[in-house]
């Protein structure tokens, strides 16, 4: 196992696509900060004037802005899933995955490892993320006092997110292994990362149905834990929702690999 890991790493270290896809969502941090600060000095009004409008200047300072680093799930979706498409559609393109099924590993610790590597990534986006927003709105407004109830809050919002978003990388990387092609892959998991919550919140709208649909896909309650003072039970139904997608998917792809066609 450590041998594929060793692997896996040294493979993902070397794809530009780790680094560019990173180096996006870091500048849309940036972008994001600036329009926000450029439109508080454009519309120059009273702090009772913006609490009217339901703003709250104290928003702004990089303590209270942490969770907020979650607030644009769908960008980050969307940038995993390229991610995930070709990293994993690469081993076919290029016979890796023959080499490596033909050394004797057992399946499930080849696509465990996989996994592993993603998850990975997906982690350092989400500390990178969480850096950057800090430092740039510590610049662009002030830095503001980190509690230690904010703290704990914080942590319980960044482990349930981390769960979000392994589960989201289990699901690219069992279409990634379904698909084999990275063009394949990239346009189903792009799908899902971007049209799948629309339709959920159409369906919100419009449907009589005692049920919100969007508290049960994985892009969408990405954003519901994106600030501060979250209402009881939502963290658990997140974790909830989020394991059950996590197990079902690596269990699926396990399968899938397990069975598949490789010729070595």
């Amino acid at each position: 196992m450590n041998n594929l890991l060793s692997a896996e790493f040294f493979k993902l270290f070397r794809r530009k696509s780790f680094y560019v896809c990173l180096a996006i969502l870091l500048v849309m941090i940036l972008i994001s900060a600036i329009a926000t600060k450029t439109l508080i000095e454009t519309f120059t009004i009273s702090d009772g004037d913006f609490e009217t409008m339901g703003l709250d200047l104290s928003d702004m300072s990089a303590a209270s802005q942490l969770p907020g680093a979650f607030s644009d799930s769908d960008t980050f979706s969307l940038l995993l899933a390229i991610f995930v498409s070709l990293f994993i559609c690469a081993d076919y393109s290029s016979g890796t995955i023959k080499n490596t099924c033909s050394r004797g590993y057992s399946r499930w610790k080849i696509y465990m490892s996989k996994l592993v590597a993603v998850w990975f990534v997906a982690a350092v986006y989400i500390v990178s993320s969480i850096i950057v927003r800090y430092l740039v709105y510590g610049a662009l407004f002030e830095f503001g006092t980190i509690t230690s109830g904010m703290v704990t809050e914080f942590l319980m919002i960044c482990g349930a997110e981390m769960l979000i978003f392994m589960a989201l990388s289990s699901i690219f990387v069992f279409i990634s292994t379904l698909a084999k092609n990275p063009g394949i892959a990239i346009a189903v998991n792009v799908s899902l990362s971007m049209f799948v919550a629309l339709i959920l919140q159409l369906l919100d709208m419009f449907s009589k149905l005692d049920v919100n649909f969007s508290h049960y896909w994985l892009v969408s309650i990405g954003t519901e834990i994106s600030h501060f003072n979250i209402a009881d039970g939502i963290i658990v139904r997140i974790v909830l929702v989020s394991a059950v997608y996590l197990a079902v998917f690596m269990a699926l792809g396990f399968s899938l690999f397990q069975k598949e066609d490789i010729k070595v």
